[in-house]
């Protein structure tokens, strides 16, 4: 029978969280940027990028929705003036003065032409 030698383990340590990274030369171990941070980097700065100009946007979008209504408001104020100006341009009272200073007059009974299409 073969006897067998005792060899004494030295017990190894758990860990049961994150592992502690060994002590070296990090800068030769890890480059600056990993994939991970030059991939976020990226996404934060593109939507830094889209922010501002989706801000931009909504402002110029903003002034030009002030300035037409602006110009609506003008326009509404023209056309009232224009439809009293048009209401006085072709009353009755109006357009028999007018007729009296050109020299017309009523038609006489021969006088009257009713045209057909």
């Amino acid at each position: 029978m073969f006897m067998k030698s005792a060899t004494l383990r030295m017990p190894q340590r758990r860990y049961f969280g994150a592992v502690p990274r060994q002590s070296g030369n990090s800068a030769q171990s890890r480059p600056l940027f990993s994939r991970l941070d030059k991939g976020l980097l990226f996404s934060c700065i593109s939507l830094l990028i889209i922010a501002v100009w989706l801000n931009v946007s909504i402002r110029n979008v903003s002034s030009a929705i002030s300035g037409l209504k602006a110009e609506r408001i003008r326009l509404e104020a023209s056309r009232t003036r224009l439809e009293a100006e048009m209401e006085k341009a072709t009353s009755r009272e109006n357009l028999a003065r007018l007729g009296k200073r050109l020299g017309l007059h009523a038609p006489g009974p021969g006088e009257l032409a009713i045209l057909r299409d």
